[in-house]
């Protein structure tokens, strides 16, 4: 039977959750479903429980055991393996609505967009409360749309929310930085820049759990890969000013508010986190002239989305230092 869904699972040392995660899999129509667990490299039990999924549905799950690479590899290696018509992630920390995933691979049945929506539930792990997180485009459900024009609708997309028809990936030579962290903004826009078409369902798939003790979108964490924020930036800078020209107006806008976005947390949120020196100050100024390079539209967004963005630009390094500090104090 061909398989109507790819699920790439990210398994990195998840013992702890990889259960939960593979157990909300199992659908009714599971053999319309092909689930990839990319083990990238993990420590604990997670390839043995991996392994006792595969040999239960042979069919349906199938082990990618490799060297460590990052979340970015697992995606490359889910993508380079899916046979599926469409490709969604999951991370092995999170899981899926088994009944929404049910309906979800029956819907594709009639559905041939380049891009599927639907809507995901945030899991707070200390309180236990989940919260459902619709885009405004809900409301326009249950049908195939051109990506031109309903574009405007949208506030923003996360990697939560797709799913890539298969071939777009594979024809596009989609690839994910490796060895790199926050590289879901790669997820998101590397390949809606190719996609023409979406189809919008108003029902969540995706349970996304936050709390979780290390992960990267902590202070410590982005103290610890920085680095890697401005990688994932200037891949994103590189791919835009290359295929800026081949995209519409209406996508060329949403693109530049999306990038806005991440480059001006690269600056509020990452940068800042380092110690206020004047060498510090100076790599937010190669950074945001970089930007300006790429696009004034993204660099003018940016003082329009940031205060922070908008201070430093404006008052230069005697203001860096005053905001840095406050942040610090804060813990923010």
């Amino acid at each position: 039977m061909r398989k109507n869904l790819t699920i790439s699972i990210a398994a990195y040392n998840v013992e702890k959750y990889l259960e939960k995660a593979l157990k909300s899999l199992i659908i009714d129509d599971i053999d319309k479903l092909e689930v990839l667990i990319v083990n990238d490299g993990s420590s604990d039990n997670t390839k043995k429980i991996a392994e006792e999924y595969c040999l239960k549905y042979p069919k349906t799950f199938k082990l990618i055991d490799k060297k460590n690479g990052g979340y970015g590899s697992t995606i490359n290696a889910g993508i380079k393996a899916a046979t599926g018509k469409y490709f969604k992630q999951l991370d092995g920390d999170d899981w899926y609505d088994t009944k929404n995933l049910n309906k979800l691979i029956n819907d594709i049945d009639k559905i041939n967009s380049d891009i599927i929506y639907t809507p995901f539930v945030t899991y707070y792990e200390e309180n236990k409360k989940q919260e459902i997180n619709k885009n405004s485009i809900t409301t326009y459900a249950g049908k195939m749309h051109e990506i031109d024009g309903i574009i405007k609708n949208v506030d923003v997309f996360y990697m939560h929310n797709l799913a890539y028809k298969t071939k777009l990936l594979k024809e596009n030579k989609i690839n994910i930085d490796e060895h790199c962290f926050y590289t879901d903004t790669e997820y998101v826009i590397l390949p809606f820049m190719c996609s023409k078409s979406i189809y919008i369902n108003n029902y969540p798939i995706y349970i996304y759990r936050v709390g979780v003790e290390g992960q990267s979108v902590s202070r410590d964490g982005r103290k610890k890969h920085w680095k890697d924020h401005l990688n994932v930036s200037y891949t994103l800078m590189d791919y835009y000013k290359n295929n800026r020209k081949k995209i519409s107006n209406d996508k060329k806008n949403y693109c530049e508010k999306y990038l806005a976005s991440i480059f001006s947390a690269g600056v509020a949120r990452y940068l800042m986190v380092l110690k206020p020196t004047v060498e510090n100050y100076k790599l937010i100024k190669k950074y945001n002239n970089d930007i300006r390079t790429t696009s004034i539209e993204i660099y003018n967004i940016m003082s329009q989305k940031s205060k922070t963005v908008r201070y430093i630009r404006k008052f230069g390094y005697p203001i860096y230092y005053i905001i840095n500090r406050y942040k610090e104090i804060r813990g923010k």
